[in-house]
């Protein structure tokens, strides 16, 4: 989990321990915390949010991929904006939703993007894809 917010990663870590099927590994407060964690752990997801200090969502996602760091992203963001989603598409993750989302949509999410599911949108995610 990263996230600049020290609230919404506890939040969402919560949620996410409940889960059984689901272990946290680590968590982080910038883009840089990110990108060393999912080299050292190999986590199946990594739950990112877009904007973060020293490097951003977008661009921790672009370093996994060109990497090749074998990890699924999940992008959790406070935005639903039609060129942040696309420029998340770019950068190959395979999920997005937004943080005003049901909370058992965030395990949900981990779960289908931890079964490689590419293209996995949150419901108001989608409404702005279609529009």
């Amino acid at each position: 989990m990263a996230d600049d917010h020290p609230a919404i990663r506890l939040g969402f870590q919560s949620l996410l321990r409940r889960a059984k099927d689901i272990d946290v590994v680590g968590e982080a407060a910038n883009g840089v915390e990110a990108v060393e964690l999912a080299k050292r752990f190999r986590p199946e997801v990594l739950v990112l949010d877009i904007e973060m200090p020293l490097m951003d969502g977008l661009e921790v996602a672009n370093v996994i991929r060109e990497e090749q760091i074998p990890v699924n992203v999940l992008i959790v963001s406070a935005y639903a904006d039609r060129q942040l989603i696309e420029g998340a598409l770019d950068q190959g993750v395979n999920g997005y939703m937004t943080k005003d989302e049901a909370p058992d949509m965030i395990v949900r999410a981990v779960r289908a993007v931890a079964n490689n599911e590419t293209g996995w949108f949150s419901e108001q995610v989608e409404q702005v894809l279609v529009d």
